[in-house]
């Protein structure tokens, strides 16, 4: 089964927070992002700058990213 960790990353002084495998979730590694709602257009160049405790499996991550997701569109933001 396939863990995720909840990572904090930067890029010239942007930061972000995502869910990345737990074999990419390591402290000074760098990364490419998919932007899904860019048509996956992908973003290089990050860097692990924290990495979160917490395991989920991948079908927790995607059960969240839904979740978020709906509720982007009913807040219309």
């Amino acid at each position: 089964m396939d863990f995720y960790r909840q990572c904090v990353l930067e890029k010239k002084n942007v930061r972000t927070v995502t869910w990345l495998p737990e074999s990419f979730a390591k402290k000074g590694k760098i990364v490419k992002l998919r932007k899904k709602r860019e048509n996956d257009k992908w973003s290089d160049g990050w860097t692990v700058i924290l990495t979160g405790k917490t395991r989920l499996s991948h079908n927790q991550v995607s059960l969240l990213e839904t979740q978020w997701l709906h509720q982007r569109e009913s807040s219309d933001i």
